[in-house]
């Protein structure tokens, strides 16, 4: 008799895609803030709970996110100009002169969103980026 060959475990998919941004605006804070929303179906879409964002800068994990809530949030008060709808929030101290990425990672710490690089300088006021990463369907 010939043994039946144990399948390898397949690869997880990345599980999301780069559904909106990056987005940047400007802020007199010192820090760079990442809102991020995970989101499912069409439109405005549903929150994703669970997951975290992770940030490098210059190849470096500067920070990760508490998990990402089963509801929206907006940034800002109506009527504010950088007003975006979010669930999962990451802050870190302005690194100097960076380039940063920030992606999904799942409970075990396994990327699962494209990469969204972007660079970042202390003569930039652009220290908020709105992300969206959107369910792969």
């Amino acid at each position: 008799a010939t043994p039946t060959p144990i399948p390898p475990t397949p690869t997880p998919g990345l599980g999301f895609y780069r559904g909106i941004g990056p987005i940047f605006m400007p802020t007199n804070n010192r820090w760079i803030t990442l809102w991020v929303k995970v989101y499912g179906g069409s439109g405005e879409g549903y929150p994703i709970a669970g997951w975290r964002i992770q940030a490098t800068c210059n190849g470096a994990v500067v920070g990760v996110s508490e998990p990402s809530a089963a509801t929206f949030h907006y940034s800002a008060p109506p009527g504010y100009g950088n007003r975006v709808l979010y669930n999962a929030k990451l802050e870190f101290p302005d690194p100097g002169t960076a380039t940063c990425q920030a992606y999904l990672i799942d409970a075990g710490g396994v990327r699962r969103s494209p990469v969204v690089e972007f660079t970042v300088q202390p003569v930039n006021p652009n220290r908020e980026i709105y992300i969206g990463f959107l369910a792969v369907q």
